[in-house]
């Protein structure tokens, strides 16, 4: 009696190739985004009504997401 469907996935060793060869790319493009991050925190922090929300640990951070808040 099957209870439950589940998924046994392989990756073919071009994919995982690729995927090593990307790793390289995205912790450059996530410094790149980190200095971006830090510019806008640099340039727009003395601004009246703009709110930076608190990003994550350096160490987890990804960059992808820049919130802030703009109150009138």
């Amino acid at each position: 009696m099957v209870v439950v469907v589940g998924v046994n996935d392989k990756m073919n060793e071009l994919a995982a190739i690729m995927g090593m060869c990307n790793l390289k790319r995205h912790c450059i493009a996530i410094e790149g985004s980190c200095r971006v991050c830090e510019r806008y925190r640099d340039n727009s922090g003395n601004i009246p009504g703009i709110i930076f929300l608190n990003s994550e640990s350096a160490e987890s951070a990804n960059y992808t997401y820049f919130s802030v808040i703009v109150k009138k």
